[in-house]
């Protein structure tokens, strides 16, 4: 799973452009071997946020990626994990995770670990017309993000 997720993160960190090209970015698919969803750029390396399930472990991964002038703050002084309040229309998620900075893009991954049944993956899978908004990204939702999120989290063992 280690392997997994530092294989994964590379992939979101190596991200370079801003979320202000938005009409280059859009839901789509992944390509890996697991059941994931991605809003980006497409082709590129350009991803600001993904959701990915292993099946294993039913576990979904969820990353995304901030720029450094909206880090999430620390859990306590002496942690290693980070908070951040991520919004999906008007209703706040306090995420815990891990974050991975990446100091040649000026931009930070934030890592996530949620179970299929997580109250914020349930919102996500249920609205096509609201923003994700977490740090200074502000991410749109339509029928595309709605349908993969319903994907993952069905691959991970729940039906909805």
């Amino acid at each position: 799973m280690k392997a997994f997720l530092m294989a994964f993160s590379a992939a979101l960190l190596l991200s370079s452009a801003s979320l202000s090209k938005a009409d280059d970015l859009k839901w789509f698919p992944g390509t890996s071997n697991s059941v994931s969803l991605l809003y980006g750029e497409p082709a590129t390396d350009n991803l600001w946020f993904s959701a990915d399930c292993n099946a294993k472990s039913k576990i979904v991964m969820v990353m995304m990626t901030i720029e450094s002038t909206a880090l999430p703050k620390r859990v306590s002084p002496n942690s290693n994990d980070y908070v951040m309040t991520v919004k999906i229309g008007a209703d706040e998620f306090r995420l815990i995770g891990k974050l991975e900075p990446d100091d040649l893009m000026n931009a930070h991954s934030f890592t996530v670990l949620l179970t299929p049944d997580d109250r914020f993956l349930a919102r996500f899978a249920s609205d096509s017309k609201s923003n994700i908004t977490y740090g200074s990204a502000i991410v749109p939702l339509d029928k595309a993000s709605v349908s993969g999120m319903q994907r993952v989290i069905k691959s991970c063992g729940l039906s909805r």
